[in-house]
């Protein structure tokens, strides 16, 4: 059985925030606790991850409710297409508490290419 991993796109030259829902991960009550811990799993250097935090707004166009994704900013040095792997650790407040480990792929891509 092939996973496939959630994937952001982001165009070349971007400082994006980047929100990764848990919330299928979570019991209906239960809400991210903490700061999430986000970090490029190839260790490239190229990447600048930084303000990471839980979200404390709804995000009513995608389903999201306050306490249930990561939320993160990202930047890259890269001037060329490029895919990198994050990491992403975030505890819960359930009882018993939980850590969520999860994966993403972040896609940098020309800007005005078409990405799918």
């Amino acid at each position: 059985m092939t996973c496939s991993k959630p994937t952001v796109h982001i165009p070349i030259g971007s400082n994006s925030v980047v929100t990764f829902d848990m919330t299928p991960r979570l019991e209906s009550s239960e809400l991210l606790s903490g700061t999430p811990l986000v970090t490029d799993s190839g260790a490239t250097g190229e990447l600048t991850i930084s303000n990471q935090q839980v979200n404390t707004v709804a995000d009513s166009a995608n389903d999201i409710e306050i306490g249930k994704a990561a939320q993160f900013q990202i930047s890259t040095s890269a001037t060329a297409c490029t895919e990198y792997t994050l990491s992403i650790v975030v505890a819960t407040d359930g009882t018993p508490t939980q850590t969520l480990a999860d994966e993403l792929i972040v896609v940098y891509h020309e800007i005005g290419r078409a990405h799918v």
